[in-house]
């Protein structure tokens, strides 16, 4: 029996070896094809650059909508960028009503009465997160 693990085992790793041998000759083929390589080397530009783009928007944009400086959303021929925001809530259980807990605190009925009333129930702190959406023309 320990023969025929011993087999399956050196089939499987002999199978990966090949595999291992095929995609090693494939990129030596590729690395000599200068428009793969040009490929290779912007693709890797253009992520840096959508990071760094988008860092940037990020770091001006939703300051700027903050301070009310700007619209939510800033469109052009190339797409769009809009600023999100969603309500964020610290929970003091001990000091939060029964009437926002299930199991665990209802954030959905913390959410509605804090649109409600304007005020953050007692037993929670409100706050803000802002994050980014960009959508260029073209894009799947």
């Amino acid at each position: 029996m320990a023969s025929k693990v011993l087999q399956k085992i050196e089939t499987e790793v002999i199978a990966a070896v090949d595999q291992q041998i095929q995609l090693d000759q494939l990129q030596q083929a590729l690395m000599q094809n200068e428009d793969f390589l040009l490929f290779i080397e912007l693709r890797e530009n253009v992520s840096k650059k959508w990071t760094e783009v988008r860092n940037f928007i990020e770091a001006t944009m939703v300051p700027a909508y903050v301070a009310g400086e700007i619209d939510k959303t800033l469109k052009g021929a190339w797409g769009s960028i809009t600023v999100t925001e969603s309500d964020r809530f610290s929970i003091d259980e001990a000091e939060l009503p029964k009437k926002f807990f299930k199991t665990i605190p209802n954030e959905t009925k913390i959410r509605k009465t804090y649109q409600l009333e304007g005020k953050a129930p007692k037993g929670t702190t409100h706050s803000k997160r802002y994050g980014i959406l960009i959508k260029t023309k073209g894009e799947k």
